[in-house]
């Protein structure tokens, strides 16, 4: 009966085009569905083939086939297995893949797509490396709905090894302020390729355009902490 509430598998996901593919058993039988557009296409990459979910159905605008919608995420056991293996041991192999300008990796021997998730000074993967294999870890493992892949190995901006140097030396780095809101200052370091909020003392004196000297206080793939550390320079 279509519309009633139904269990069934994922058993594909073509985000390119849109498509979801269930199967379920209706009446003793096998039976398969699929889903496209709409609100499903934007939130094809939640779900991954081997997925159990339940939906329910109705006929599609031409009438002639049973499309599904209202699918809610049960449990996937392929998928609850890496991640009690990502609690002991989290490393996988797998394979960048694009979709729509979106990278994803697939693993290597369930298949399970994972969308990638790259560092705020991470260079996006060239078309080269679409497909190759790749080494990658579990991020989010307490939020299956967030959960991503971050790969072993990174290629961030020149601007981020620089700041790393800086770090090290403990140098100072010239900042130009930015933007300036109710309670932060914005400053844009090494000619705009990284933007940070700055701290330390003085701040309300600061215009848009003034540039000062700042001391990274701390640095990681995704946040960067600066410190205002003298007075302001005029152009």
């Amino acid at each position: 009966m279509a519309d009633e509430l139904k269990k069934g598998r994922v058993v594909s996901v073509n985000a390119a085009k849109g498509l979801l593919t269930i199967e379920y058993v209706s009446n003793g039988k096998k039976t398969v569905v699929g889903r496209t557009g709409d609100t499903l296409h934007s939130k094809l990459q939640t779900f991954r083939p081997g997925d159990e979910v339940s939906f329910r159905t109705r006929l599609t605008d031409r009438g002639d086939k049973l499309a599904a919608y209202d699918l809610k995420f049960l449990y996937n056991n392929a998928l609850h297995l890496m991640i009690q293996k990502a609690r002991i041991e989290n490393r996988f192999s797998g394979y960048l893949k694009e979709v729509e300008g979106k990278f994803f990796v697939k693993e290597i021997s369930n298949y399970l797509f994972f969308p990638l998730q790259l560092s705020r000074w991470e260079k996006v993967p060239s078309e080269k490396v679409v497909n190759e294999a790749v080494a990658f870890k579990l991020i989010n493992l307490d939020n299956p709905a967030r959960l991503s892949a971050e790969l072993f190995s990174h290629a961030y901006i020149a601007s981020y090894y620089e700041a790393q140097k800086l770090v090290a030396s403990g140098q100072a780095v010239e900042a130009v302020v930015e933007r300036i809101t109710p309670h932060s200052v914005y400053v844009q370091l090494f000619d705009g390729n990284i933007t940070a909020k700055l701290g330390g003392e003085e701040l309300s004196e600061l215009n848009p355009g003034d540039k000062v000297q700042a001391k990274i206080t701390y640095l990681s793939p995704d946040k960067i902490s600066v410190e205002k550390i003298n007075e302001v320079k005029k152009d």
